[in-house]
């Protein structure tokens, strides 16, 4: 609840800029769908960095305590450099 205050009440209403790290994968549709069988759920997982002309949201957040960093996503930021730099944060 307080991440999600702190997170509004600095980006309501304000330019940000989000860079897509990861977009879901499209679902396959069959050619010749029955009619009476529902299509399958779409991924719904957008992985981005939201950046904020005063720095990233990710990195404020971790650095007052209010996330974690949690590996699962270490590869899609590897390349930037963004794990360590929220590494350094949570420190």
């Amino acid at each position: 609840m307080q991440a999600k205050f702190f997170t509004e009440s600095r980006l309501l209403q304000r330019p940000v800029r989000v860079l897509l790290l990861s977009l879901p994968a499209p679902t396959a549709q069959p050619f010749a769908a029955s009619a009476n069988a529902a299509p399958p759920a779409p991924a719904s997982l957008f992985i981005g960095t939201v950046l904020h002309p005063a720095g990233n949201v990710a990195e404020c957040l971790v650095a007052t305590g209010l996330a974690r960093v949690v590996d699962w996503h270490a590869g899609l930021l590897a390349s930037s450099g963004g794990m360590e730099r929220l590494r350094a944060a949570e420190k």
